[in-house]
């Protein structure tokens, strides 16, 4: 993962990446991101290393028109921050079924908006997204 700035800190564990976009999308900040996006970006980081831990890894994340390849953390963050919202897909194994969350920025805590998952829950990812506490990142 990438060295993290003061604005990017862990939080249990999992590295915040700093992201390049930032020197684009705040230049008037000095390319540092306001604390709601902060607090998004810890948010984001956590849910995907949380799935990680249960063997949910990063597919791709869909930025309204095309999925875009994104299989690590950083480079999944660099696309989701340049959206409005965004679906992130992860997959259990290479055979899994694709399994989403949808992420709406701007929303603060409230920016996971919904997710998919199979009847049954057969790959435990209904259970593992469910067992996520976003308050536990603000």
């Amino acid at each position: 993962m990438s060295k993290t700035s003061a604005a990017h800190h862990p939080i249990d564990g999992v590295e915040v990446p700093a992201l390049d976009i930032d020197k684009v999308l705040y230049p008037e900040r000095g390319g540092k991101p306001p604390p709601n996006v902060v607090r998004e970006r810890r948010i984001v980081a956590n849910l995907i290393a949380h799935l990680a831990t249960a063997g949910f890894n990063l597919v791709s994340v869909h930025d309204g028109d095309d999925d875009v390849p994104a299989t690590d953390m950083k480079a999944a963050m660099e696309l989701i921050f340049n959206l409005d919202d965004a679906l992130v897909y992860f997959k259990k194994g290479e055979h899994g079924t694709d399994h989403y969350a949808q992420l709406v920025m701007g929303n603060d805590m409230d920016m996971i908006v919904d997710y998919s998952y199979t009847r049954a829950d057969p790959d435990g990812f209904r259970s593992t997204f469910e067992a996520f506490d976003v308050e536990q990142f603000a």
